[in-house]
């Protein structure tokens, strides 16, 4: 995988000296991912709405990815029931409403894909036996392709009569903060960890009585997903207005001998020096150039006699190093993870051998050193300080076992460094020769 350490690359259309020899003296540089990587955190809030009344049942934060941030929803049947419930004389505005309304099996309807003769929202999406997908019932509601589950949580015994705990004494056993006594667990089925949620999805719930209407309720679960990483300006390129020419270099002035002052003059106190300006765009290039030098005339001092060092003016402007390293595993995403990122690189720019994780195909097991096997489960993997992950799906500072275990993806630990190139002096005057003959 590795090249010669002085190849030629193709030639550069904007640099009018040609091609560029890239050196195998690299600096450091940092890291970041301006794709949406499948691996990226993002901070992700599932909403569950009484559309009865506007109310709110659930609200559920967690950082995670597209893919893997699917909690489980914990709420109760009496904040989509509300105090009174259509002409039933159900409800849970009493401690005996919200008891009885223990007592009745329940199903759901879905709201986001109807049926033919399932009714709309006045049925609740349940027109029709048949229309359920979901529900605690004794005929065990089911689907194969709706997006949740909805079944009744563990209310324990003593639980009762669904007591409020701020208005009765402490001393009723098994009272709850607004007597709630009927919880619900909401799940997401395989089919709701695939869907698109860029909207709220409806579904009908209703009790189910042995004679009369089962009354009716609905709901909306929504995400909203939120960026959790470094926020980039609207703006100007900071990098194009900091272009300041390289600064001067400082004078060195030969020490004058120490000479008594004048008689009667004043003692003369050191001013302060002024501040030092913030290095341009060309210090920082120049200190890149300055730092491959030092590196080169370390190793190799012969090569530094006479020659050009250059930034490459084309991309990719770096590449990545394969390595080995120590991850970090987290059962929940750290902040880290949502960093997200300015570059981008495909493997085919990354040299070495370091640390694989995931199914690499043999195209590019060469670069593994190292290949790792995830297990079962949620949870993510981050790079150690000065390290990214490099996958077939871009940067990312973390993975998610979730993505792997579900993608065909598969990753490298990389240091990214930036392309510095060497000439020979020769090289170069041939190169001017030949742009003053045109």
């Amino acid at each position: 995988m590795e090249g010669p350490a002085f190849s030629k690359p193709l030639k550069d259309k904007i640099n009018p000296w040609g091609p560029l020899i890239v050196l195998g003296i690299l600096i450091r540089a940092g890291v970041s991912v301006q794709h949406d990587s499948p691996h990226q955190v993002f901070n992700v809030t599932w909403r569950v709405t009484n559309l009865m009344t506007g109310q709110t049942a659930n609200a559920t934060s967690l950082l995670g990815t597209m893919t893997d941030a699917f909690p489980m929803l914990y709420f109760d049947l009496c904040d989509l029931i509300g105090d009174d419930w259509d002409e039933t004389g159900l409800g849970c505005r009493t401690p005996g409403g919200r008891k009885r309304a223990r007592t009745f099996d329940f199903y759901v309807c879905p709201g986001h894909t109807v049926p033919t003769g399932c009714g709309g929202p006045r049925e609740g999406y349940c027109g029709k036996w048949g229309c359920e997908t979901t529900g605690q019932a004794y005929w065990k509601p089911s689907s194969s392709w709706d997006l949740i589950s909805l079944k009744r949580g563990n209310t324990p015994r003593n639980q009762g009569p669904c007591y409020d705990s701020s208005v009765v004494s402490s001393g009723i056993q098994g009272a709850t903060p607004g007597g709630r006594c009927n919880p619900l667990v909401l799940e997401f089925t395989d089919a709701g960890k695939k869907a698109s949620w860029d909207g709220p999805k409806v579904w009908g719930l209703r009790l189910y009585r042995s004679t009369g209407i089962d009354p009716v309720t609905r709901f909306s679960l929504t995400r909203q997903v939120l960026n959790i990483g470094p926020r980039i300006p609207i703006g100007p390129n900071p990098v194009i207005t900091g272009q300041l020419p390289p600064s001067r270099p400082v004078q060195i002035r030969l020490p004058r001998p120490p000479q008594p002052p004048p008689t009667g003059a004043a003692s003369m106190v050191p001013g302060t020096a002024p501040p030092s300006q913030q290095p341009g765009t060309g210090d920082r290039l120049l200190n890149l150039v300055d730092g491959a030098y030092q590196a080169l005339n370390l190793t190799s001092p012969d090569k530094t006699q006479e020659c050009w060092l250059c930034l490459v003016s084309g991309p990719p402007y770096y590449e990545g190093v394969a390595v080995l390293g120590t991850y970090s595993n987290h059962t929940s995403a750290p902040a880290n993870c949502s960093a997200a990122s300015q570059h981008k690189l495909t493997l085919s720019e990354v040299t070495g051998q370091g640390l694989c994780v995931g199914a690499v195909p043999k195209t590019h097991q060469a670069l593994c050193n190292t290949t790792q096997k995830t297990s079962d489960g949620s949870y993510y993997l981050a790079a150690p300080a000065g390290t990214i992950w490099a996958c077939n799906t871009g940067l990312t500072p973390c993975l998610s076992t979730t993505v792997l275990n579900l993608t065909t993806d598969y990753c490298v630990l990389v240091e990214l460094w930036p392309k510095v190139t060497y000439h020979s002096p020769g090289y170069v005057y041939g190169q001017f020769e030949k742009k003053n003959q045109i």
